[in-house]
């Protein structure tokens, strides 16, 4: 189950690490202003024997900040099991934690706000 969770959680961050850039004339790059992706999710940590929960948002070199909170269903209603946040100017920011678990289903919220821009985006995953 581990393996397909990382598998799963490899191919995203792949998929959604693609930032959209344009070339300019004498070969600059320029970003969009505004542009953000964000991404996120849990793995479990060999060397600490805990799961890390992270999230991250990228675009412009801007200031951003990135908050990733996890839950776990009990009964119909997602219990708060912890968050971490980070704030920043680089063209990618990151916040994550270690955390020990029970078995049940999560649900991991990554938000992301730079400039005009904001979302959340949701990740779901179970522990046996």
């Amino acid at each position: 189950m581990k393996k397909i969770v990382s598998l799963m959680l490899s191919m995203c961050i792949m998929a959604f690490s693609a930032v959209p850039t344009f070339a300019l004339s004498g070969g600059s790059i320029a970003q969009p202003y505004g542009a953000l992706s964000l991404e996120g999710g849990m793995v479990y940590d060999l060397s600490e024997s805990k799961y890390y929960i992270y999230g991250a948002a990228s675009g412009s070199v801007e200031w951003k900040q990135v908050t990733v909170v996890l839950y776990l269903k009990m009964g119909s209603t997602w219990m708060y099991k912890g968050s971490a946040t980070a704030t920043g100017t680089d063209s990618t920011v990151t916040a994550g934690k270690h955390v020990s678990l029970e078995a049940g289903q999560y649900k991991i919220n990554v938000t992301g706000k730079s400039g005009d821009s904001q979302g959340t985006v949701s990740y779901y995953y179970e522990v046996d």
